[in-house]
């Protein structure tokens, strides 16, 4: 069985989330870093998994452009569907969920989850880097470093066991 996930970022959170998804599944993952180079075709795997990062409330726009290009071929795919985002109320991850995929996808999906978040202070710019101090600079002041993760091995294994549960 073959698995891709194709995952969107901005500062790397969701690339780290991507690898740790990759290692979680059986049988591994090719990764697919979007907007690919060149032409990259779902077809030939059995699962898809599709994440990308939240950033201010807005999800990516490679990952709905992916999903836009290639959503006849995801409706006949085993689908996952997940976020990167630091927001862990129920009500604004699905809001951002909506955003960010296709209703028909949702409701195709084996499995939607938001994993966490992670914000490297160091790589941000300093316009977003002033932002996210304002937004999270008390978790910051309390994890006592430039990075903040809440990255979730808990939810990294619930989302892979929905989408390898017996149907």
């Amino acid at each position: 069985m073959r698995t891709l996930i194709a995952y969107a970022t901005k500062y790397g959170g969701t690339k780290t989330c991507a690898e740790r998804l990759r290692q979680t599944l059986p049988g591994g993952a090719d990764l697919l870093a979007l907007p690919a180079e060149g032409h990259t075709d779902p077809t030939a795997y059995d699962t898809v998994i599709v994440g990308c990062s939240v950033y201010m409330g807005k999800p990516r726009k490679e990952a709905m452009a992916f999903c836009k290009e290639h959503k006849e071929i995801l409706l006949t795919k085993n689908l996952g569907l997940f976020l990167c985002c630091m927001q862990d109320l129920d009500k604004t991850v699905k809001q951002q969920m909506a955003l960010a995929f296709p209703q028909d996808l949702r409701k195709h999906a084996a499995a939607l989850g938001a994993l966490g978040g992670v914000v490297d202070y160091g790589k941000l710019s300093r316009v977003d880097g002033f932002i996210m101090k304002l937004v999270a600079g008390d978790l910051m002041k309390k994890a006592g470093q430039s990075m903040l993760s809440t990255l979730s091995q808990e939810r990294i294994d619930a989302f892979v066991s929905m989408l390898f549960r017996e149907r």
